[in-house]
C-alpha cells in the first residue's frame, strides 16, 4: 500500500453517530492521523464515508473483533478479514488468494472476493491504472451480472493506487469458475476460481493462538506464492473494539508488530491493501534457505472504549487554571487549564497520567458531536490538550468527552513451525 493511501486511511475522522448505525461486526475507520496532531470534524463530506458503504453487508457475518465464545460452524474469508458464525455450515464460495493481472502500464489485483446466497462482495487494487467504478461478472455459464454498487464511500485513491469494494445485495448463480470485467474504454477481464469456504469448529484450527490482557488473538497463515500471508482475529471483552493491531507506527512510539525467523532473522512486513479498519492482514517474504520457524510478535495493540463524560468548562477571557477530574473507562483524566487562543477558539490542556510502565495506558480520546484538534506528545503519543471553536460571548460551554482510546501491552506471540503449516 502507497504512503498516500495509507495517509489518507490514516486521517479518517468519524462523522458523529456513524457507530451508532453499524450492524454487528462492522468496524469503525481509524478515527485519528498517525502524526503529531489530530483532527476531528463533524463535516459529512469527507473520507470517514469510507466505511459507511460496509453497513450495508449482511448482518450474518462478523468482522474480525466480534466472536462469539459458542462452538458453531466457522468460515474465514481470507483478503476480506471476515468471520462467518453460523448454526450450520452455510455454501460460501471465496477467493483464496489473491489474483493480479499485468497491464501494459499497470495491474490489478483482486484480494478478496466472498459470494454466498445473501451478498455478492469484491475487493480490487488497481495501481497505476484508472479506477474503474462499473463491474460486472460473468459465470462459467456466460450468465451477465452487472447489478454492482461502488459508491465513493467505499472506494480511495491516490495518484498511482486506488482501493474499491464492489458488492451485490442477493444472490447470483456463481459458483468455482467466474470472470471479473473492469469496464472502460478498454475492458479488464480477470478470470478467477474460487473455492468453497471451508467450516472450522474451533479458532485453534484456524492458525496459533496468543491471549494477553483479557485479548485473545488468533493468526492465521496462508502462503501466497514466495510470501506468507498473516490473517488477524480476536476475542476480547465486549467493552472496546481493537482499533489498530500494530501495524502501524503510532505517532512517535516504535513498537510495531515484527517477523523473526528461527536463525534471528527480522523479515519486513507488507500491509495487505483494503479499506476496512483496522488493517488486519499483512505478508512477509518467506526465507530463501530452510528454517524451522517463524514467530511473529505484537508488542503492543489500541483499543477503544466506549465510555463518555459530559463536563461542564468555562471559558475565560485569556486563561484559566483547571481541577476538573473524571475517569473514563476506569482510567484518570485531569483538565489542567482552559485558554481562548483566539476569540473563538480555546484550548483545554490535559493530564491522563501517562506511564509507560502500565501494561494498559490512557493515551487519547475525543469529544462527541463537535469539531476538534488534538496535539499528543512527540516522545509518548499521549494527548496534551485539545482545542476547538466556541461562540465568542459564550462563558461556558458543555463537553462531552468519549471513546478512550487505550494502548494494551502484550507482546502476543505466535510461532508457526515450517514443518506443520508449510510442507503439506
Amino acid at each position: 500500500m502507497s504512503n498516500k493511501i495509507k495517509s489518507e486511511i490514516n486521517k479518517i475522522p468519524i462523522p458523529p453517530g456513524l457507530h451508532k448505525k453499524s450492524i454487528a461486526g462492522v468496524q469503525q475507520a481509524k478515527l485519528e492521523q498517525r502524526k503529531k496532531f489530530g483532527v476531528f470534524t463533524n463535516r459529512k463530506k469527507i473520507l470517514a464515508a469510507v466505511l459507511a458503504g460496509l453497513l450495508l453487508f449482511s448482518a450474518t457475518f462478523f468482522h474480525t473483533e466480534v466472536l462469539a465464545a459458542v462452538k458453531r460452524a466457522l468460515q474465514f474469508v481470507p483478503g476480506l478479514g471476515l468471520i462467518h458464525e453460523e448454526e450450520m455450515p452455510v455454501e460460501r464460495y471465496i477467493l483464496q488468494k489473491p489474483v493480479t493481472l499485468e497491464l501494459d502500464n499497470g495491474r490489478i489485483m483482486v484480494t478478496g472476493m466472498m459470494i454466498d446466497e445473501k451478498m455478492t462482495l469484491i475487493n480490487v487494487v488497481g495501481y497505476d491504472t484508472p479506477l474503474r467504478q462499473n463491474i460486472k461478472i460473468v459465470n462459467e455459464k456466460g450468465n451477465e451480472y452487472k447489478e454492482f454498487s461502488i459508491p465513493s464511500s467505499q472506494t480511495l485513491s491516490g495518484s498511482k493506487e486506488w482501493i474499491a469494494s464492489y458488492w451485490h445485495d442477493g444472490k447470483l448463480d456463481i459458483t468455482e469458475e467466474a470472470q471479473i470485467i473492469l469496464e472502460g474504454k478498454q475492458d479488464i477481464i480477470i478470470p478467477l476460481t474460487l473455492e468453497k469456504a471451508k467450516s472450522y469448529e474451533s479458532y485453534t484450527d484456524m492458525g496459533e493462538i496468543s491471549t494477553i490482557n483479557s485479548v485473545e488473538i488468533v493468526a492465521i497463515p496462508q502462503r501466497v506464492a514466495d510470501k506468507l500471508r498473516i490473517s488477524l482475529i480476536s476475542q476480547h471483552p465486549k467493552d472496546f473494539r481493537i482499533s489498530d493491531y500494530g501495524l502501524f507506527p503510532m505517532y512517535a512510539r516504535e513498537q510495531m508488530i515484527s517477523v523473526q525467523d528461527s536463525v534471528g532473522k527480522e523479515y519486513e512486513i507488507e500491509n495487505s491493501p483494503g479499506i476496512s479498519a483496522p488493517v488486519s492482514e499483512f505478508y512477509f517474504q518467506l526465507a530463501e534457505n530452510e528454517v524451522e520457524n517463524y514467530v511473529i510478535t505484537l508488542p503492543e495493540i489500541y483499543v477503544v472504549y466506549s465510555d463518555e463524560q459530559k463536563v461542564t468548562l468555562p471559558i475565560p477571557e485569556t486563561e484559566a487554571d483547571l481541577n476538573e477530574s473524571f475517569t473514563l473507562s476506569g482510567f484518570p483524566v485531569q483538565l489542567t487549564k482552559v485558554e481562548r487562543i483566539e476569540e473563538d477558539r480555546v484550548r483545554v490542556y490535559v493530564d491522563v497520567q501517562f506511564d509507560e510502565q502500565n501494561d494498559k495506558q490512557l493515551r487519547n480520546f475525543r469529544i462527541k458531536e463537535m469539531g476538534h484538534m488534538v496535539k499528543v506528545s512527540d516522545g509518548t503519543g499521549e494527548i496534551l490538550y485539545l482545542e476547538f471553536d466556541i461562540e465568542p460571548i459564550r462563558k461556558k460551554i458543555k463537553v462531552t468527552f468519549q471513546q478512550p482510546e487505550v494502548i494494551l501491552k502484550g507482546p502476543w506471540k505466535f510461532e508457526f513451525p515450517v514443518e506443520r503449516y508449510f510442507l503439506k
